[in-house]
């Protein structure tokens, strides 16, 4: 299934936002979606770029298979940036001309998977190594911390650069399934494969959060029940946001069998948790129909919800929870 939920990218002062839609067969599409016009259209000519990013690599690129994730836009919205393969690119949105722009670094402080991850002051780097997370300083390459525990499978910085927050999986029982690929590419006979694929019973991968405080040297369990992000295959490390004042960060937490979803917010220096949403259902929450965005220029969160029977948009104060 597809197209069931969406990751808004705000930008221009939360008046826009773009996301991606994956689609089948590997395809996806970039969307642009103006707040106060009402309006949501392609972010960009798909095939256009393609065509120029085909001369540029000389090597064919599809228009519904363009070989990046993520972009962003100038204030103006005429250049459209982009990487590929590390290198950082350009795109003037009126002739879709492309520039080269060079190596790019690892995003300061947004790092997500198993790569480099670059502190906000570009001075250190966070990789995650046989299960640990080293500190290496960003140019000198000597080690400043090393993780106690290890199966960390995520790390970010904090906004100041002065913790890092990691997910330590605990594994499941990782059963496997098997099919029968009647059709093999490369002909011939029916084959029987098998891969990970959890059911109904099994026990899944969870993950535990763990802030660590460099100054400190300091590696803390913060009190969340390890937490569930779906089953195999398509789990993932949950996705800290980060509060406005840098602070803390935000977790948004759906219990297997989808009978709670809620945002846990985790104050940094004390460990503290709390919740700022906590939706429960005898049945299920939707989490197909949930919406959250944290507001960026005031403690406000926009939630929607269906616990009065109806879908509705709610403003809850980060300060009180209400």
């Amino acid at each position: 299934a597809f197209k069931l939920s969406l990751e808004p990218h705000w930008f221009g002062g939360d008046r826009f936002f773009w996301y991606r839609n994956a689609l089948a067969g590997g395809a996806s599409e970039f969307l642009l979606v103006d707040c106060e016009a009402g309006s949501k259209a392609p972010a960009f000519d798909h095939q256009r770029l393609a065509t120029a990013l085909t001369q540029a690599l000389g090597k064919p690129v599809e228009a519904a298979k363009l070989p990046f994730q993520e972009i962003s836009y100038d204030t103006n919205r005429t250049i459209l940036r982009f990487t590929i393969e590390r290198k950082g690119w350009e795109c003037n949105l009126a002739t879709y001309t492309l520039k080269e722009t060079g190596e790019t670094t690892p995003p300061a402080g947004r790092g997500q998977g198993r790569g480099p991850n670059l502190s906000p002051d570009r001075k250190f780097i966070a990789r995650l190594q046989e299960g640990k997370i080293r500190v290496v300083g960003a140019t000198e390459e000597n080690l400043v911390y090393e993780s106690v525990c290890d199966s960390y499978q995520s790390v970010q910085w904090s906004p100041s650069g002065t913790h890092l927050v990691g997910f330590r999986v605990l594994p499941g029982d990782r059963r496997q399934v098997f099919l029968i690929d009647s059709s093999p590419d490369e002909g011939g006979r029916a084959k029987l494969v098998q891969r990970d694929y959890d059911l109904p019973g099994d026990k899944v991968d969870t993950f535990e959060t763990y802030v660590i405080d460099l100054a400190a040297r300091t590696e803390r369990k913060v009190a969340i029940d390890p937490i569930y992000t779906g089953g195999r295959p398509y789990l993932g490390p949950p996705r800290p946001e980060w509060t406005r004042d840098g602070k803390g960060f935000r977790l948004g937490i759906t219990e297997r069998g989808y009978q709670r979803v809620w945002v846990a917010e985790v104050d940094l220096a004390t460990r503290a948790v709390r919740a700022l949403v906590d939706e429960r259902s005898e049945t299920f929450v939707d989490t197909t129909s949930t919406m959250r965005h944290d507001c960026r220029e005031s403690d406000e969160m926009i939630w929607r919800s269906e616990r009065d029977g109806w879908g509705r948009l709610y403003l809850i104060d980060t300060k009180t929870g209400r």
